[in-house]
């Protein structure tokens, strides 16, 4: 994920945010024990709060991605409505997750277990990877990548005391880095900015900074609103803003909200779904920074980059959809402008489609060629068919990361 030197404020508590309404649950709800678990579904008629009717509209309108606690759904969100999740598929608990690097087709999750269980979780199917078991004796609360040192972090509670360890990507293990001490017995949810870690805590109600090299915490200030059970927290890494997945216990269901870094405060930014009882517990935010750049590239065996954004579609029964373009700079049969060649598709039912055409220039009585590239990208696109007007055919592979280096053998774009 690129970084960025931003003002970590967030900004939007200066916008008209509408609060939570007033509601007089029963006595003991507010003496529910905390818990760094799923949320009870059998509490929200009897503690269950009225959700905002409206939710605000703001820029920017990112997407954002978690398992749901009691849906045990994958769903995803645009940041400015956060009342219209789409839920991709079926997913048991998991309550810590975040991206890593640039690549923002599949979250890292932690099982709740003690030891817990890393896998991966394909944000189009919901399907789910296993990688390995780690050594943790607390659950896991919360996971975070760090784009200055490449590392992925998690943490773990007991309620009592906490804990910051490192994760093995490629096989699950963990180590310990320290105890968090007593400023936060009960970390539920961690992010990174610019290379500062910050957690809030379900005991406290309060945001903390963390030094990535003790585990050590320290007290910013108090969040607002009463924490409990599996929570998220991500920034939004293309404006700087810190977003907590939250899940207020005095309305007794999931918020977003924004976060003031260098006071704790929160501000309410509408509630997480239409009403029915959600909690997003392991959130990340697909944004790769860099003032709008693609979301994730990739190289084709023809030595083309592929600049690929993600963001939900028009059609919400459509889910996410696939924007971008293939590099081209080469005008076949002498036209000029064509320039780089549109990618485009949806998920639909787990399956998405990224095609592109040069059809704009297509001169079908000539020379030139349309030609049209699918890949199936369900599970992480690996490659996909092509062909062209003259009726050749043939497949391709794509790999993460740019294109280094000059284009190689033939390429059907060139209607060679």
């Amino acid at each position: 994920m690129k970084r960025r030197v931003l003002f970590i404020f967030c900004a939007v508590a200066a916008l008209a945010l509408l609060p939570a309404a007033s509601f007089a649950a029963p006595s003991h709800c507010a003496d529910i024990a905390t818990s760094a678990g799923p949320a009870p579904p059998e509490l929200a008629a009897e503690c269950g709060g009225k959700l905002p009717d409206s939710y605000p509209q703001f820029n920017p309108s990112d997407l954002a991605a978690s398992p749901d606690g009691v849906l045990t759904t994958c769903s995803t969100m645009t940041l400015n409505n956060p009342g219209a999740p789409v839920d991709t598929g079926l997913l048991d608990f998991r309550p810590a997750c975040d991206f890593a690097g640039d690549d923002f087709t599949k979250l890292y999750c932690f099982t709740f277990d003690v030891p817990g269980v890393l896998s991966t979780v394909d944000i189009s199917t919901c399907t789910e990877t296993v990688i390995g078991t780690g050594s943790n004796t607390q659950s896991a609360s919360g996971m975070a990548w760090d784009n200055s040192n490449g590392t992925m972090y998690l943490s773990t509670t007991n309620i009592a005391t906490s804990e910051l360890h490192t994760v093995n990507l490629g096989t699950g293990a963990t180590t310990l880095v320290g105890g968090m001490g007593a400023a936060s017995p009960g970390a539920i949810a961690i992010a990174v900015m610019d290379g500062q870690m910050y957690s809030f805590d379900v005991t406290s109600d309060s945001l903390h900074s963390i030094n990535k090299s003790t585990g050590a915490a320290t007290t910013i200030g108090p969040l607002g609103f009463d924490a409990n059970f599996a929570q998220g927290m991500d920034f939004d890494e293309s404006d700087g803003t810190c977003y907590i997945f939250a899940f207020n216990n005095t309305v007794f269901n999931a918020e977003l909200r924004t976060c003031d870094v260098n006071t704790g405060a929160t501000a309410l930014v509408g509630g997480i779904g239409g009403g029915e009882l959600r909690e997003w517990t392991g959130a990340g935010v697909l944004a790769g920074g860099g003032g709008g750049g693609p979301d994730y590239l990739l190289c084709d065996n023809f030595n083309k980059t592929w600049e690929v954004n993600l963001d939900l579609c028009p059609e919400a029964a459509n889910g996410l959809c696939i924007t971008g373009v293939r590099q081209s700079g080469f005008a076949p049969c002498g036209l000029t402008g064509i320039g780089d060649v549109p990618i485009f598709g949806a998920f639909s039912n787990g399956v998405v489609q990224m095609t592109s055409m040069d059809d704009p220039l297509d001169d079908p009585l000539g020379a030139c060629q349309a030609v049209t590239w699918t890949c199936n990208v369900g599970g992480g696109c690996t490659g996909g068919v092509w062909h062209n007007e003259s009726l050749s055919t043939g497949t391709f592979s794509l790999t993460p990361g740019a294109c280094v280096g000059p284009t190689s053998g033939y390429d059907p774009s060139r209607g060679e």
